[in-house]
């Protein structure tokens, strides 16, 4: 007989199962795709849809293994401000994905409160896919979902409900929703009242590791017997379990998780200094560290739209070395610093200068060092003396972007390469051992950091002229 832990994963693309033996020696995936549905400014999907692919991939994952064969846990990582609203035994909404941005109807609800003083309180500047904004455009729509025994359940949430029966609020998704007080550390019951909620929306507070029940005995007969005694773990939002697998375990690291948007994250023992910078502040699954982020935006979207545009085919960076500063093209896909006036004031992504002499490689490579600016900008904001690794995952991850950061920014940066990187943060959680898949790189010659400081000077140029040419452009509209 063997033991295994599970995680499961529900993103913005699908849903994805991953299991390991606890020895560490069997391991495998399921997947199933599934995209929200868009219209307007609105991104949903069906729960009985979304539950029964759950379901499908369960039993997939149960089919693998011999019937003696047990799976002892399962974690829950989702993306983080999706919700739905139950009430009794059913859904009062689709769930709502986190690319929707329906809460932009609530600005200026959340600007009377105070923009500043949202920020300070939560640790999350207003942007209209926070759960906060659009519980409130809901709310407008029609009062009637809020009344009575009503319940917000993050994705994460919904899925422990659908497994248990159990309703929980898990800390990490509630601070990302705008709805915890960093102050208090808990759930921020003056902002709910505030805004005319019920204070039973929310709760029963639950965090990271806690055991809330087995799988519901009716599923376990849908899905299998390696199901059957498995513990429904109360897990988190998809970027902590990304952050904890690919630092494995080295906790003053910087993560950059280079999927279709880059996430940037690093735990903090306080929030001391890091207010006047502006980045998302939540709890995280050791209560003792801060999780802090920024984000550079879509590159990876970006690069994968360069991708289809040349049939798609594979696309690789073009070297860089003495010729860089005249031979590619300035490319504008980043944001440059992670605050509420950066993120919203950010120029579309432009190439600048692009002639019919350049290659699809000189424009990746161009993306490329874009990325790598901006993550110099946004790891420097929040470490000014510059000590802290750099560890990059994710699709995006490869060593040229890996040696432009460490010799734009001065520090180590590694690459993880892991395939199971949110499996591998419960296997480390659990305090089982890992092997090391790190591959690192130091700075290059100083020839070299000449150029990039050339073309770093040339980009700084171009992203301003772009900014200045957005508010001109606004200023007529």
């Amino acid at each position: 007989m063997r033991n295994f832990l599970a995680i499961l994963d529900i993103g913005g693309s699908g849903i994805k199962l991953s299991c390991r033996s606890q020895d560490g020696k069997v391991s495998f995936t399921e997947r199933e795709n599934l995209l929200p549905i868009y219209v307007n400014r609105s991104a949903t999907q069906c729960p009985d849809k979304v539950f029964k692919l759950i379901l499908q991939v369960l039993r997939k994952g149960g089919e693998k293994l011999a019937s003696n064969d047990q799976i002892e846990k399962i974690f829950i990582s989702t993306l983080r401000q999706g919700f739905t609203l139950i009430r009794d035994k059913k859904e009062l909404t689709p769930l709502i994905y986190n690319s929707d941005s329906t809460g932009s109807s609530a600005r200026e609800e959340i600007s009377a409160y105070g923009m500043d003083k949202i920020y300070k309180e939560t640790g999350h500047w207003y942007a209209p896919q926070l759960t906060l904004p659009k519980l409130l455009h809901l709310k407008r729509e029609d009062s009637r979902l809020f009344e009575g025994d009503v319940s917000l359940a993050f994705f994460h949430d919904w899925v422990i409900w659908k497994l248990t029966g159990h309703k929980t609020s898990e800390a990490s998704l509630l601070a990302s929703g705008q709805l915890w007080s960093l102050k208090n550390a808990d759930i921020h019951y003056e902002l709910i009242d505030y805004f005319g909620f019920s204070r039973s929306l929310v709760g029963p507070l639950k965090f990271f590791g806690i055991n809330v029940d087995c799988i519901n005995s009716k599923i376990v007969k849908d899905i299998g017997i390696p199901w059957r005694n498995c513990q429904v773990m109360v897990g988190g939002g998809d970027s902590h379990f990304l952050h904890y697998g690919a630092s494995a375990q080295k906790s003053e690291a910087f993560v950059v998780s280079a999927g279709s948007s880059t996430p940037i994250s690093v735990l903090k023992e306080d929030t001391g200094g890091l207010l006047d910078a502006q980045p998302w502040i939540s709890p995280t699954f050791q209560r003792k560290h801060y999780f802090v982020e920024g984000n550079l935006g879509y590159p990876g979207f970006y690069f994968n739209w360069l991708t289809e545009i040349y049939g798609g085919k594979e696309i690789k960076a073009s070297t860089f070395n003495s010729s860089l500063v005249n031979r590619i093209p300035v490319v504008l896909a980043s944001c440059q610093a992670w605050s509420q006036e950066s993120w919203e004031r950010r120029p579309p992504f432009a190439i600048v200068d692009l002639l019919s002499t350049h290659s699809s490689s000189d424009i990746a490579l161009g993306l490329i060092i874009d990325c790598a600016i901006g993550i110099k900008n946004q790891v420097n904001a929040l470490d000014h003396l510059k000590q802290r690794e750099v560890i990059i995952t994710g699709g995006g991850a490869n060593a040229t972007l890996a040696r432009l950061l460490a010799t734009l920014a001065n520090r180590q940066v590694s690459i993880n390469y892991s395939r199971e990187v949110a499996l591998d943060a419960v296997v480390i959680l659990e305090g089982h051992h890992l092997p090391r898949e790190f591959e690192t790189f130091e700075p290059e010659d100083d020839q070299i950091l000449t150029n990039l400081l050339e073309f770093e000077a040339l980009h700084e140029e171009s992203y301003s002229s772009a900014l200045d040419l957005k508010e001109l452009i606004e200023s007529v509209r």
